[in-house]
């Protein structure tokens, strides 16, 4: 019953999406950074886009604490700031934290100091694989 004496129409239209729980999207083996280092810092910068890491031209494994201080260590000279500031979240990105809103809008401002990252390339030739969708022949 309305009170205006006026119809009421409602439509409920349920379906998957409108009642689904936030799932977060997060990139594949990416690590968050640990609780001390969030509580450390006020202000973060996630940088992502790095060469990935390769150790003897094996790529590296963020579970290794090398691999995660080389990181860190590449990161930090980027940005002028201490290794201890950086957490490596995959062999190719990391999170700067900062001490003030100051320092974060100034790193956001200008940037990495290098602005360019040289890293080898290597050219190897391609072989197929059992399994893989189109196979290379010796006449293409």
């Amino acid at each position: 019953e309305h009170p205006t004496k006026f119809g009421q129409l409602r439509f409920k239209s349920p379906h998957p999406e409108s009642s689904r729980e936030p799932v977060p999207d997060l990139p594949p083996r990416r690590r968050n950074p640990p609780q001390e280092f969030v509580e450390g810092s006020k202000r973060f910068i996630y940088v992502w886009g790095l060469p990935p890491l390769t150790i003897d031209g094996d790529p590296g494994d963020i579970d290794n604490p090398v691999h995660a201080m080389e990181i860190q260590k590449l990161v930090a000279t980027l940005f002028d700031v201490r290794p201890e500031s950086v957490c490596a979240a995959t062999i190719s990105s990391a999170f700067v934290g900062f001490p003030t809103r100051a320092d974060q809008r100034f790193a956001l401002e200008f940037g990495p100091i290098e602005k360019v990252i040289e890293s080898p390339v290597t050219i190897s030739k391609y072989t197929s694989k059992e399994g893989d969708k189109k196979s290379f022949g010796d006449d293409e």
